[in-house]
């Protein structure tokens, strides 16, 4: 599997958060991953229809984008403000930063 960050990337996003609890990590880390889903979709929806968001101009497609993105990305922000269970996974990911950052991680859990 390959490794997404390092130690110290991980230590720095951390700190530049000033992330100091379990929830507060759990809740940027979703943060994040809207940010890279909304960019995926964008970048999806450019590949498709062969020309990008601000490019109308030069589209050689009868394709255009009509707000199923936008669409979506609501969907997606709705679900996540009405979700309540934990991250899939999350256990897996705490004992991961107990590894790179071993008893400092058991203070703000």
């Amino acid at each position: 599997m390959a490794q997404l960050f390092t130690k110290q990337q991980a230590r720095t996003w951390l700190r530049e958060n000033n992330l100091k609890t379990g929830k507060s990590i759990e809740e940027a880390f979703i943060a994040e991953i809207k940010d890279v889903l909304q960019e995926a979709l964008e970048e999806e929806m450019t590949t498709e229809l062969g020309y990008s968001r601000y490019d109308w101009k030069n589209k050689t497609t009868s394709n255009s984008r009509n707000g199923h993105t936008k669409i979506l990305y609501l969907i997606v922000i709705d679900a996540y403000e009405k979700w309540t269970m934990p991250l899939r996974d999350w256990g897996i990911i705490l004992n991961q930063l107990r590894v790179y950052f071993g008893e400092r991680m058991d203070v703000y859990i």
